[in-house]
């Protein structure tokens, strides 16, 4: 596997272009919104990460998006994602039933360590549905697993990685808590002061509400770099296995010796050329008509992965004839 800098590689996606910090406060702000703009935020990373898989050096789109399908987006990661926590809490639930009181401590302990690896992998399997834009893509263990034993290094130093840039956001949000502590403890000694029994209690109020907005704000902001980042890496790492050299969701990974030739072929082709993959969504994502290398100008991403094969032009094309729309 080639790639080894995924940190500096997704922070080099991020900063690519001028504004790149109005999307990080954007992403928070749509947080805010209930249910839809956490579907929203979802499908907007998920896609971006599709496109970075797919090879494309893609900078965060900022205009033209289709928040319908972010949404759409979202809502299929969040099934995937939604799907496997179901299932881990069962297995926990039963071995904490099993074990009883021996269960807590060192088991316990370790089980929390493999939750660490555990969210990666459903991360990756968050990508891998977004890919072939199908739910069921994300629920192929099987495959997914071959991801995994191929390259047990890199997917491990991804993990730790994603471990290293959420402890670093918590520590920094340490800095926004014990503000808020300080003059909440503040405002309490004020409020029941001698001297202010009448205007303590609102001054204690007013204090303890800007502090929290002010804390939350640095929540917000940080959690959505921090999810911008995880993202990135997942794809980065899954870019590795030459998406546009996959099948079916069923067909396993293609052999490294395959994944080498293939690599060599223009991840985007030329406007007018028939390409041997069409591995780009057109105007109707989320990402609508991106540029090469994802500036928004030059060549159009063309086509997209389907729900059955990510290869088009081998007996089910994308449009049905084999040709570029």
């Amino acid at each position: 596997m080639q790639e080894t800098k995924y940190f500096s590689h997704a922070w080099k996606l991020l900063t690519g272009n001028k504004g790149w910090f109005k999307v990080v406060l954007l992403l928070a702000l749509c947080e805010f919104v209930p249910i839809l703009g956490f579907l929203g935020v979802l499908g907007y990373l998920y896609e971006w990460a599709r496109l970075v898989a797919w090879g494309a050096d893609a900078a965060p789109k900022q205009k033209n998006i289709d928040i319908g399908g972010c949404i759409k987006g979202g809502w299929r990661v969040f099934v995937v994602m939604l799907g496997y926590g179901l299932v881990c809490a069962l297995i926990y639930a039963v071995l904490a039933n099993a074990f009883g009181d021996s269960f807590e401590g060192w088991p316990s302990f370790l089980i929390m360590v493999l939750m660490i690896f555990v969210n990666t992998f459903i991360e990756v399997a968050g990508v891998r549905a977004s890919i072939y834009q199908g739910i069921g893509a994300g629920y192929r263990v099987d495959r997914l697993w071959d991801m995994v034993k191929r390259d047990a290094g890199g997917f491990a130093k991804v993990t730790g990685i994603k471990l290293l840039v959420e402890l670093i956001c918590g520590a920094i949000m340490i800095v926004p808590m014990m503000i808020f502590i300080f003059y909440l403890t503040g405002a309490a000694i004020s409020a029941y002061s001698a001297t202010s029994l009448l205007t303590g209690p609102s001054n204690m109020l007013g204090q303890a509400m800007t502090t929290s907005a002010i804390f939350v704000a640095v929540a917000m902001v940080l959690g959505s770099f921090e999810g911008i980042i995880n993202t990135l890496l997942m794809a980065l790492w899954i870019r590795q296995f030459n998406v546009p050299a996959w099948g079916a969701s069923k067909d396993p990974l293609p052999e490294p010796a395959m994944a080498s030739v293939q690599a060599t072929l223009p991840p985007v082709p030329l406007q007018g050329q028939q390409p041997p993959q069409e591995p780009y969504q057109g105007a109707g994502t989320s990402y609508g008509q991106q540029g090469q290398q994802g500036q928004g100008n030059g060549v159009v991403f063309n086509g997209s992965p389907s729900n059955d094969n990510v290869v088009s032009g081998q007996g089910q094309d994308n449009h049905g004839d084999g040709t570029q729309q």
